[in-house]
């Protein structure tokens, strides 16, 4: 509850709080399609007889600035792919707290419900049933392993930014999905248990996931609305995108069946070595040094020399190398 409030104290100083009155704009900009409750926003690409995937984002921290971005935008034409937002912080008309989908305050059905009215507004009644990206900024990870847990079948890959601990995507269900932990160097209040938590669960349960530290990182996303990071995080759905979703996958027609990721398939990328501590002053930093921005090993699965279960799982050899480029620089070359 403390955390909760902090963290939503943090965003109001920084402008980021989305206005919680139900029918009333959040962002500047004007979404084609908002449910009646003003809480469910839908963006589609252009020129698109039918929509292939959606990328979801609940409306906090950068959630609420990527969703509206021309960068995911134009993601979002690249992959047929539409966007869904919503407001966590939003009330609904009965007057209770909608919180995040799959938290005993709103069930994932409100999320399922408000796809079905999107659909029907827009006409495109494959929003219903299209494949999902979830992504989830800080307390809102929440939000990716609790949909995603009730809804494996429909997620085609999850992304917990600057998550406040590695609890947040301990999600049995979500495990066999393609996954990214992405955490701050500087993040000394929530970049906590990431790396332990991804190397328990690559070890443990074989979870097709990945960690990135990123240099320099504090808890938003790096330079001017994020573009500085952003990139990897684009890469990395993109990625995911074409290793899951079946080229002709049609929504329309009913969910497609999503390709399972293989991990022997996939590509190992060494993780830092290093444990974090929390001080008496509730910050986190590591028990001994470590160099964060450093050239980090990575190999196809059969070939990686270090240990693989403990390594990051990476879903292809492009992106592996884009993965080592930015976790030894903090950003991609264009």
């Amino acid at each position: 509850m403390i955390r909760t409030f902090l963290c939503l104290l943090l965003l109001a100083s920084r402008g980021l709080l989305p206005n919680a009155s139900a029918g009333e704009p959040k962002t500047p900009y004007a979404w084609p399609f908002t449910t009646e409750n003003g809480l469910f926003h839908l963006w589609l690409p252009k020129d698109t007889a039918f929509i292939k995937g959606l990328l979801v984002f609940p409306y906090h921290g950068t959630g609420e600035q990527w969703s509206v971005s021309p960068e995911v935008q134009d993601l979002g034409n690249e992959l047929s792919c539409g966007i869904v937002a919503f407001d966590q912080l939003g009330k609904l008309p009965d007057g209770t707290q909608l919180g995040f989908p799959g938290h005993q305050k709103s069930p994932d059905t409100r999320l399922l419900e408000a796809f079905a009215e999107l659909a029907k507004q827009s006409g495109h009644r494959e929003v219903v049933n299209a494949p999902l990206c979830l992504f989830g900024h800080s307390n809102a990870t929440a939000f990716v392993s609790g949909f995603g847990g009730k809804h494996p079948e429909r997620v085609f890959a999850w992304i917990a930014f600057k998550s406040a601990f590695g609890k947040q995507f301990s999600e049995p269900a979500i495990y066999p999905i393609p996954g990214l932990v992405l955490s701050g160097e500087n993040d000394r209040s929530y970049f906590q248990d990431q790396l332990e938590t991804v190397k328990k669960l690559r070890k443990e349960h074989h979870a097709r996931m990945h960690m990135i530290v990123e240099p320099g990182g504090g808890h938003w996303g790096e330079g001017p609305r994020g573009t500085q990071t952003l990139p990897i995080v684009m890469a990395f759905i993109r990625t995911a995108y074409h290793l899951r979703v079946p080229a002709d996958a049609d929504p329309s027609k009913g969910p497609p069946k999503l390709i399972d990721a293989a991990e022997e398939k996939g590509w190992l990328g060494k993780n830092l070595d290093g444990v974090r501590v929390r001080d008496d002053k509730f910050q986190w930093s590591w028990k001994t040094p470590v160099v964060v921005g450093q050239l980090l090993e990575i190999a196809p699965y059969a070939q990686f020399a270090g240990y693989k279960s403990e390594a990051s799982w990476l879903p292809t050899e492009e992106y592996a190398r884009k993965w080592q480029e930015f976790c030894q620089t903090g950003s991609l070359a264009p």
